[in-house]
């Protein structure tokens, strides 16, 4: 789909997007560019990659070839597509200087896992992107007790920017942060402005499965299904955006509306396969066409799990969510809750 976006750019002969892991859980989107002109602006191909694309599908290197690697059979060479250059950054390298600066680099290098950040370099074209950039707005609060918003973050996108942004006079706070208070919802609460965004893109074309967010784990060893029914569901109960759906309210403003209960079932499918044929490729066909089943933000659920058997000690996890309620850092957090409920509940 990316790669598809990208065709359709007048500067762009050809490209292929690669998912290279670049070290370990650092695994990157990277754009390889035929240009049509011998020359390449990755920054205008992003924002031209953004009007149609969410941010965690805009990759963070571009890189320009003279020409696609073949095979001798015509086809992409991917093993010859060369290894991106880790340091993104266009700018002229400048260390930070105060100690602001280096608080600020530091955090970034923290989160874009990269050695260095100049306070020129931006935050955007080194690899960051809004997911990021959130985690960037939540380590300046709780380390530095810096509150900013993801917007300023956007229009001062350099530690330099940053710093005087922070300085400046009621621009950014150095203040404690309220204490989170739970609150009893009742009714309909508002959308949040990236699910406001998807409820339209969804109005417009219903049925898709663009947003549809598939994460499938190989799950080797006795498996307790009991115990893993249970750490799903309690992550269900512990996080209502999880029983959230998407509806339009009585004046026609799009709303959420949460359930109070939710019970994903979890019954082990056993996987049948033909004689000779690979059971991990069968799963993974399995595991595709699961990921691309739409959802209904209305009716709900936006999660869904399947479990495929392949042997006694050898599954399949599929969890399955739409990108209004969850993003890529959100489902970091859910795996983690998951390993540690389903060691808990083992134990029980």
């Amino acid at each position: 789909e990316i790669e598809s976006v990208l065709g359709t750019h007048e500067a762009v002969n050809s490209a292929v997007v690669v998912a290279h892991e670049l070290g370990a859980g650092d695994t990157r989107l990277v754009a390889y560019i035929v240009p049509e002109s011998g020359e390449m602006d990755a920054s205008t191909l992003r924002e031209h990659l953004r009007v149609q694309l969410p941010d965690y599908m805009i990759p963070q290197h571009f890189m320009a070839l003279e020409a696609l690697p073949l095979t001798p059979n015509g086809k992409l060479d991917r093993k010859g597509l060369p290894q991106p250059d880790q340091d993104l950054s266009s700018q002229e390298y400048v260390a930070p200087r105060s100690e602001a600066e280096q608080q600020i680099a530091s955090i970034w290098q923290t989160v874009l896992k990269t050695e260095r950040v100049g306070i020129h370099d931006g935050f955007f074209d080194i690899g960051g992107h809004s997911l990021l950039a959130a985690a960037v707005v939540a380590r300046l609060r709780d380390e530095l007790g810096i509150e900013l918003s993801l917007r300023q973050l956007f229009e001062a996108p350099t530690v330099g920017q940053l710093v005087q942004l922070v300085d400046g006079e009621g621009v950014a706070s150095r203040s404690q942060v309220p204490a989170l208070v739970a609150s009893t919802k009742s009714g309909s609460v508002p959308q949040s402005y990236a699910q406001q965004r998807l409820w339209y893109l969804d109005q417009l074309e219903p049925n898709t499965a663009v947003y549809n967010m598939p994460a499938a784990l190989r799950l080797r060893g006795e498996l307790d299904v009991d115990a893993l029914r249970q750490a799903l569901n309690e992550i269900v109960r512990r996080h209502e955006v999880l029983r959230t759906t998407l509806v339009a309210g009585e004046d026609g403003i799009p709303v959420q509306q949460v359930v109070e209960q939710l019970e994903l079932e979890v019954l082990p499918e056993e996987l049948e396969v033909a004689a000779g044929e690979d059971k991990t490729l069968a799963a993974r066909h399995v595991l595709e066409s699961a990921g691309a089943e739409p959802f209904d933000l209305a009716l709900g659920p936006l999660i869904r799990v399947r479990l495929l058997r392949l042997t006694d000690d050898d599954h399949v996890l599929l969890v399955i969510m739409h990108h209004a309620i969850s993003d890529g850092w959100s489902l970091e957090l859910f795996l983690k809750e998951m390993s540690e409920l389903y060691a808990a509940f083992r134990q029980e």
